[in-house]
């Protein structure tokens, strides 16, 4: 019964062994530089790269509060897959839409949508975008408003104008997932490129900022542990029984 008890504690540990190997993927992030600018304004951005088996998932972030103008709109997004892969499909992505009234108020669809964005390949890059689909010149991404009062107080009419080309706005932040056959968690981005504005490739900014690398989660350490652990406490059940 004892021995039936310890291997029921094996075969658990094992499988979540076996389900964390498989639910591996590394983490990969990029900035832009502290300082950068589009159009003459400071824009700001983060893109967050996760890779797993033949998937590579992407959050975009425009991060530059307060923007003046749609030239600091987060609209394309330029990267490299160390693995050499050069081509994808875009499973699906998803974003909050947001408009913006002429007094810098602004107002927030209810549910999530489709970013509207499309995946083509430029060159060796992968290249997420929005000015060559149907949906641009609109669906940019827009950072948050001014964090003292909630709004965009210095928002000119190319944002502030809610039937003006550029509404809806992306509100700070779009997903996207894509399938790109020979990915695994150790493939990683080697170079990101980040573009603002509505005239494509006008504003560029390279993502200088060294790549922020981890693995998670860290399943072979942490189920190792696990089952040394349970090992150690079916051993002391089975010296009680036996004593």
């Amino acid at each position: 019964m004892v021995t039936t008890s310890i291997r029921t504690y094996v075969s658990i540990v094992l499988g979540v062994i076996a389900l964390s190997v498989q639910a591996r993927a590394g983490l990969i992030t990029f900035d832009t530089p502290i300082g950068a600018t589009a159009g003459g304004q400071p824009v700001s951005a983060e893109a967050v790269f996760t890779t797993s088996a033949n998937t590579v998932t992407v959050v975009l972030k425009d991060l530059q509060a307060n923007p003046i103008s749609v030239v600091q709109d987060l609209s394309e997004l330029y990267f490299t897959i160390s693995s050499g892969q050069t081509a994808g499909t875009l499973a699906s992505s998803s974003a909050i839409l947001r408009t913006v009234n002429n007094n810098g108020t602004y107002v927030d669809a209810t549910s999530s949508t489709s970013t509207g964005w499309l995946l083509t390949t430029s060159g060796v890059q992968l290249h997420l975008n929005v000015l060559g689909a149907p949906a641009g010149p609109s669906h940019t991404i827009l950072g948050p408003p001014d964090l003292a009062g909630n709004q965009y107080l210095a928002a000119n009419a190319s944002i502030a104008h809610v039937s003006g080309p550029h509404e809806p706005f992306i509100g700070q932040t779009a997903t996207f997932v894509l399938n790109v056959s020979g990915v695994t968690a150790d493939s990683s981005i080697s170079g990101a490129v980040f573009s603002f504005g509505t005239a494509p490739g006008a504003a560029d900014v390279i993502g200088t900022r060294p790549p922020v690398i981890v693995t998670v989660p860290e399943p072979t350490t942490l189920a190792l542990l696990a089952l040394g652990g349970s090992l150690f406490l079916a051993a002391r059940w089975r010296r009680g029984l036996a004593d």
